[in-house]
C-alpha cells in the first residue's frame, strides 16, 4: 500500500477543483499571456529543416562542352624551306576533311595566284602543285629556282570563312671549291690528289665531272685517274704524277656553280711545265723571276 501511495500522481498532474490540472493549466496560461512569443517561437528556423539556404556563393551546374572545329591543316604553320637555287624546292600544305573546299597557293609579296587545286594560274609554269592522296598534301613545286623566288607563300583553303597555312622559301646559292686553289705543286712521280667540296649545298648533286683543261677525265683510265664521290664532296686521284698532269683542273657539279684549280707539276728544280730546250745559254729576265717564284712555293709546300 505504501508504494501504491508513493506513486500516484504529483502536484502538476493533480486535478484542481474544476478537474484540470496543474500542467494543461501553465500551458494554457502561456497560450493566450504571451501570444507573440508564441509566434515568434513558431517561426524560428531549424537546423534540422533539409529546405536551409545555403551560407556563400550558388555553385552554377556545368556548361556542355562546346563543339569542337574539325582540324584544317596538319602541315605546321610559318615553316621555313631552304634550298639553293637551280634546284626544285617543295613547300608542303598537308590538310584534314576540307570537304568540298579547294587548296590555292598565293605568291604573298605581290599576291599572285599560282595554283588552284591541281591548275596552274600562274603564266609561269615553274610552278606546280603535287597532290598526295594519302596524306592529303597539296605541296607547291618551284622548278630550277631562282632567287626572285624567294620569299612568303600562302596555302588557303576555301572553307568559310577561308583558312591559311603559311611557308617561308630561302634560296642560297651554293658553289664547288677545291682545297688548296688557285695553285697547286705536285713534285714528278708523287700522288696528286685534289678534293672538291660543296659548299652550302642543299642536296647532293646528280653528278660530279672532273675536267683536265677541255677534257672529262672522270672515267679516263689510260691517264690514271680515279675519281670518287662523297654526299657533298668528290675527289681526283692519280697515283703517280707526270709532266702531262700538269695544266688547269675543273671541278663540276650538276647544281652548284664550278671551281677550278691549275696544277704545277715539278721535275727536279724547276716545273716541269717551264722546262723547254733553249739554245740560248742565258734565260730571259722573266723566266728568271716565274722560276724562283714557283720554287719559293715547292719548298714551302715540302
Amino acid at each position: 500500500m505504501t508504494a501504491l501511495r508513493e506513486s500516484g500522481p504529483t502536484n502538476n498532474c493533480r486535478p484542481n477543483k474544476m478537474g484540470v490540472t496543474h500542467e494543461e493549466a501553465n500551458h494554457h496560461h502561456q497560450h493566450h499571456s504571451s501570444p507573440e512569443l508564441t509566434v515568434l517561437k513558431f517561426h524560428q528556423p531549424s537546423s534540422t529543416r533539409s529546405n536551409h539556404v545555403p551560407i556563400g556563393p550558388i555553385k552554377q551546374p556545368p556548361e556542355p562542352p562546346a563543339t569542337l572545329q574539325p582540324r584544317v591543316f596538319f602541315s605546321e604553320n610559318s615553316t621555313i624551306v631552304l634550298a639553293q637555287t637551280g634546284s626544285t624546292p617543295i613547300m608542303h600544305c598537308e590538310v584534314g576533311d576540307i570537304g568540298e573546299g579547294m587548296v590555292s597557293w598565293i605568291r604573298r609579296k605581290d599576291y599572285h595566284l599560282l595554283t588552284v587545286g591541281l591548275a596552274t594560274y600562274s603564266s609561269d609554269d615553274r610552278f606546280f602543285t603535287a597532290h598526295v592522296r594519302h596524306a592529303q598534301d597539296w605541296a607547291l613545286h618551284v622548278k630550277f629556282a631562282q632567287e626572285q623566288d624567294a620569299g612568303l607563300y600562302e596555302c588557303q583553303v576555301s572553307t568559310h570563312p577561308p583558312t591559311s597555312l603559311f611557308v617561308e622559301l630561302e634560296l642560297v646559292e651554293a658553289k664547288a671549291e677545291i682545297l688548296g686553289a688557285p695553285d697547286k705543286f705536285v713534285k714528278s712521280g708523287s700522288a696528286l690528289r685534289l678534293t672538291c667540296v660543296l659548299r652550302k649545298s642543299t642536296e647532293p648533286p646528280v653528278y660530279v665531272f672532273w675536267y683536265h683543261n677541255d677534257r672529262m677525265v672522270n672515267y679516263d683510265a689510260a691517264l690514271g685517274v680515279v675519281v670518287r664521290h662523297g654526299r657533298y664532296s668528290s675527289e681526283l686521284e692519280i697515283t703517280t704524277a707526270k709532266a702531262e698532269h700538269s695544266g688547269n683542273y675543273s671541278c663540276v657539279p650538276s647544281n652548284t656553280r664550278p671551281a677550278s684549280i691549275h696544277v704545277h707539276i715539278l721535275n727536279g728544280e724547276k716545273p716541269a711545265a717551264m722546262q723547254h730546250g733553249s739554245k740560248s745559254s742565258a734565260p730571259s729576265w722573266r723566266s728568271q723571276v716565274i722560276s724562283l717564284v714557283l720554287l719559293t712555293f715547292y719548298y714551302l709546300m715540302r
